[in-house]
Parts: C-alpha cells; sequence; structure tokens
C-alpha cells in the first residue's frame, strides 16, 4: 500500500519552531519513508498549500492510497479542500488516517458524521479568527488607532505610536542623509553604521514613502485610495523633508543612467553566489587595466564578511559554466530513474486565478463580462501549455537532458558553444555556483534535481576549483627573461 504523510504550519514563525520538527518525527515514528512526507509552510485556507495539491494529485491518479497527519484540519481549512478530500474518499477509495484523531472510514456512517463534524468545526474556526480581526481592525479604524508592526524609528504602545529613544535621531539622520546624496545606498550604509542592522532596498523604500513617518496613521494602505488621517502621532520627517523625498524618488525614477537602461545581461548573471552570505554576486563592469567582475554586493551595506574578496572575473566564466556542464554531463550518466515533476508555482497560480474568473463571470454584465472571457480563455491557453510542459518534463524531458548533456561532455563540442548557447543552457537547467575567495567551490542544477532523485547536488567540487591568475608586472616579466639569458 503507498502511503504518504502530511505535514503543514500556517506561517514561517511556527516553520522556525517545534511544531513541524513534532509532527515530522511522529510521522516518522509510525512508519512513514521520510520521501514520503511532505512537509508545508503555509495558509491552508487561503488555499496556498502547493504540496497539498500535489499530494491530491498523486492520489486522484492512484499512486497514493493512504494518507496519514496529525490532525484533519492539517487538511481541512476551506470548503474547496474539503470538497477535494471527500471526493478522494468517495470516488478513489482514499484512507485517511490521523495520529490524534480517528481515522476516516468511509463503511462506517458514524466515522463519516464525525470527520463531517470535525471538518466543520475547522472551518468555522477559521472563519470565526478571519472575522475577530477583521472587527479589530475596522474598530481601530474608527479609533484612529495603529494595527500591525510599529515602523522603524518609532515603538507601539496601546495602538498609538511613540519615537522610539533608542533609535530616533539615528533614523532623522538617515533621513538627512538620504535628502543630501540622494542615494538609498548611503542612507542604507549609514543606518547599518549606526545600529548595526542591515537593510534591503526594497525596505527602505517602503519605510521612506510610509505616511507613517509624516506623522500619520493609514488603513487600506494597499488599494488604490489609501484611508490616511493626519497629526495622529510625532512626525520623523517635516513637511518640507516629506516632499524632498518625494523629489528625490521622482528624480532617480527618471534618471536610470544609460548602462542601467540598456545593458544587456552579461553571461554570467544570476548564476553566481556568496558562499559567505548567500547573496547573489552582482556585475561590476570596468574599463582599461582593471577587469570586469562579478563581486558581493552585501559590502556595501556593510553585512558580508569576505566582501570584495568574493569575486569571479567576466573571462573565467565561461569556463565555470563548461566545467559545470562536464560535471553535470557525468552524473547524468550513472543516473537511469527520473522523477515525476511537481507542478510549478506558477500553474498553481494560472488555476487560482482561472477560479476567481470563472467565479467572476456570474458577477459582470457587458463589456466587463466580454472581458472576463477573453481572460478566463488567455488562462486557460497558459494552463494548458503549462501542464503540456509538465508531461514533458518527467521521462520524455528526461531523456532530452541526458542526451543533450551526453552530447556537450566531449570537450570539442562544449569548446564550440557561444556565450549565448552557454547561458541560455545554464538558464534552461537552473545553474547555481557559489563562490569562495575567487574560486568556485560548489554547484547546484536545480531543474535537473528535480527530474532525477539522485542527481548529487554538489558535483565534482575540486574540478571546479579555480585559482586566482598572477598578474605579472612588465618589469618583473624582463627581470626573469634576463635572468634566463644569462649563461
Amino acid at each position: 500500500m503507498h502511503e504518504w504523510g502530511y505535514c503543514r504550519v500556517s506561517s514561517e514563525e511556527q516553520l522556525a519552531g517545534q511544531s513541524i520538527d513534532s509532527q515530522l518525527r511522529r510521522l516518522l515514528d509510525a512508519g512513514i519513508p521520510e520521501d514520503q512526507v511532505l512537509v508545508e509552510v503555509g495558509s491552508a485556507s487561503k488555499g496556498r498549500t502547493p504540496e497539498l495539491h500535489r499530494l491530491f494529485r498523486l492520489a486522484r491518479e492512484g499512486k497514493v492510497k493512504s494518507i496519514l497527519a496529525i490532525r484533519q484540519d492539517r487538511f481541512q481549512r476551506n470548503r474547496k479542500t474539503a470538497a477535494a478530500l471527500w471526493e478522494l474518499v468517495d470516488q478513489h477509495g482514499v484512507i485517511f488516517r490521523f495520529l490524534d484523531q480517528p481515522d476516516i472510514d468511509p463503511a462506517d456512517p458514524t466515522s463519516v458524521l464525525q470527520a463531517q463534524i470535525l471538518g466543520a468545526f475547522a472551518q468555522f474556526e477559521t472563519e470565526q479568527l478571519s472575522q475577530r480581526v477583521k472587527n479589530g481592525l475596522e474598530q481601530a479604524r474608527l479609533m484612529k488607532r495603529h494595527h500591525g508592526r510599529a515602523p522603524a524609528g518609532y515603538i507601539a504602545s496601546n495602538g498609538h505610536l511613540k519615537p522610539d529613544p533608542d533609535t530616533w535621531d539615528a533614523y532623522k539622520a538617515i533621513v538627512r542623509c538620504y535628502l543630501d546624496t540622494g542615494s538609498s545606498t548611503q542612507a542604507r550604509r549609514l543606518r547599518h553604521e549606526l545600529l548595526g542592522r542591515k537593510w534591503g532596498i526594497s525596505s527602505f523604500a517602503r519605510w521612506v514613502t510610509s505616511p507613517n513617518i509624516r506623522g500619520c496613521v493609514v488603513f487600506n494602505s494597499r488599494s488604490d485610495n489609501p484611508e490616511i488621517h493626519h497629526g495622529q502621532h510625532e512626525a520623523l520627517v517635516s513637511p518640507a523633508e516629506w516632499d524632498a523625498i518625494q523629489a528625490v524618488r521622482a528624480s532617480n525614477r527618471q534618471n536610470t543612467g544609460a548602462f542601467r537602461a540598456q545593458a544587456k545581461p552579461t553571461l554570467g548573471s544570476g548564476f553566481f553566489n556568496c558562499n559567505c552570505c548567500g547573496s547573489r554576486l552582482s556585475f561590476k563592469r570596468k574599463s582599461g587595466k582593471n577587469e570586469s567582475v562579478y563581486r558581493c554586493p552585501t559590502v556595501r551595506g556593510g553585512g558580508c564578511e569576505q566582501g570584495y574578496l568574493n569575486t569571479v572575473r567576466l573571462a573565467d566564466v565561461a569556463g565555470h559554466i563548461r566545467r559545470a556542464i562536464r560535471v553535470a554531463a557525468k552524473q547524468l550518466a550513472e543516473e537511469s530513474t527520473p522523477t515525476e515533476a511537481p507542478e510549478s508555482q506558477e500553474l498553481l497560480d494560472l488555476r487560482v486565478e482561472c477560479e476567481q474568473l470563472q467565479r467572476r463571470i456570474n458577477q459582470t454584465t457587458g463589456r466587463a463580462k466580454e472581458r472576463t472571457i477573453d481572460n478566463l480563455e488567455q488562462c486557460m491557453l497558459e494552463i494548458a501549455e503549462e501542464e503540456s510542459k509538465i508531461r514533458l518534463d518527467a521521462p520524455q524531458r528526461a531523456a532530452k537532458v541526458r542526451q543533450e548533456f551526453m552530447r556537450l561532455s566531449d570537450e570539442t563540442e562544449l569548446m564550440g558553444m557561444t556565450d549565448d548557447e552557454l547561458r541560455s543552457m545554464a538558464l534552461r537547467h537552473g545553474l547555481n555556483l557559489v563562490v569562495d575567495n575567487k574560486s568556485v567551490v560548489g554547484m547546484t542544477w536545480h531543474r535537473i534535481g528535480k527530474l532525477f532523485p539522485s542527481f548529487l547536488a554538489a558535483g565534482d567540487v575540486a574540478a571546479l576549483d579555480v585559482p586566482a591568475t598572477k598578474v605579472l608586472d612588465a618589469d618583473e616579466v624582463m627581470k626573469e627573461v634576463r635572468e634566463a639569458l644569462q649563461p
């Protein structure tokens, strides 16, 4: 009997705790193989559970006969999932077993009734929690109180924002730095120097454009017409500084620079990661004697210990990709069992969008309904295209991938590939190279790893090491030549 296990938590915070570990350990103790336990972090009430969708799809195809979980509420948090669960029970004969609750026995009316009641209570609990949250937000809106996490520079106290005495002056200095230099990089670097905290560029953009720092409380901030209440707490920026911030951002959006606006991706863009901090290496173009390189960008925010030491020369990128192809070809020659490719997140999103459009057709009329129908047809075409890709991604695509790499394992054919062909192949199969002090110390082919279950992620790391090239001075070269010519 093909029995699989499923465990889920609803947030990243719970993943860091003991909840997911406890569920996984109990499922393994119950006899479920580790490779047949699906672990997921997502909200079941909102349907953000791709692993659960994959499990149900495998059950419909007859590859899963029994599913074990801790409780029924790990599956059933909305009506759509409940309908899918009972479809598997009634039409496909799938057995659902639980460690903390009675199993579902389709032949026993009492067991079915009990399971339906437990599922209804799980849905009721979720809906009640959602309603309480909405009521709390509505009460906060009527009382003009802040909700959620306090923005940088403030502390939240009983629904009101107050200046944080430990960081208030630092954030005022960050605003002045941004206005003086017009550079978000300089402002983020200053925060690291003053407070020792890294700051992403998107997080800084949200903070510096938030009406909260003007002394406002905001509701429905993601809508086109957010509700803004002015003068609810002390402002971190003055009205003049706020207008200056908007002017700086507008200027930066217009003056993107000729290189940034017209730049074509280089051969190694997106393939190299820093071994120290995990960040993607960025390209630094240089002219003259200095060579263009890829280097760790987080040194600008002060977060990476090695910083600019983790670099790769543009001239060496083609060699790194060719070595990675040869290593992958060697591994694929010993691999014989492709696995089934899972549904991509893009396909799952398309299915959700299709269901929303189908519901919207009955709610609209006239031209709006015609546009919705057109969008639905386009969405269904995209779903069919993605499904055809997945059908190809099983044995047929695995054979094509192996054949492609085997052909390029020959040094002569591999050297004949252009830069565009190398980049296309690396992107197509998900290449990622890890850099440590001017050497490539590891590699992964993400999409190949999904097709071949025993594909080694690290590969032949020793074969990928590239020592730093020593640049000799012209005087030193002449000195060595004279010494060699002396009798």
